[in-house]
């Protein structure tokens, strides 16, 4: 996908970089390949600033950073974190954008709640997903809560 593609709403400090093509998102160092884009996000215990020469030696074509780095490759923004979201969403062509979302909230009846709807949902046709702390399921399928 084009870097002017995956950063469409991203908090840009400066202008678009040079077109490339990434074929591949991480943010992980060890996992940067040649074609890919590295996001370098602060965490509690690092910094992802500290391993943007690793990526960069990895073969890295992009490395997106709200640190004070200056070097080739490195496209600086405002917020990582943010940054990160839109490329995630570009990248996967945006998958939110498709679904529906509700949400219940309250003190009483809320499982109650959401399982009258998902019955309802899912006898017109719908496709229902469930994340609760009771339930966790697709189309009335229950999923492995260990998987996730």
């Amino acid at each position: 996908m084009l870097l002017s593609r995956l950063l469409k709403g991203c908090p840009l400090k400066i202008g678009a970089p040079a077109e490339k093509d990434i074929t591949k998102v991480v943010t992980d160092s060890r996992k940067a390949a040649s074609g890919c884009m590295f996001i370098a996000l602060r965490g509690e215990r690092n910094d992802g600033g500290e391993y943007i020469k690793e990526a960069l030696d990895r073969g890295a074509s992009a490395i997106v950073s709200d640190g004070d780095v200056c070097c080739d490759g490195v496209i600086p923004v405002e917020d990582a974190r943010l940054a990160e979201a839109f490329i995630y969403s570009n990248f996967y062509l945006s998958p939110a954008d498709g679904l529906r979302v509700a949400a219940v909230t309250g003190t009483n009846g809320k499982t109650s709640t959401v399982s009258c709807l998902s019955h309802i949902l899912r006898a017109v046709g719908a496709k229902v997903g469930v994340i609760g702390g009771v339930e966790l399921s697709v189309n009335g399928e229950e999923l492995d809560r260990d998987a996730t």
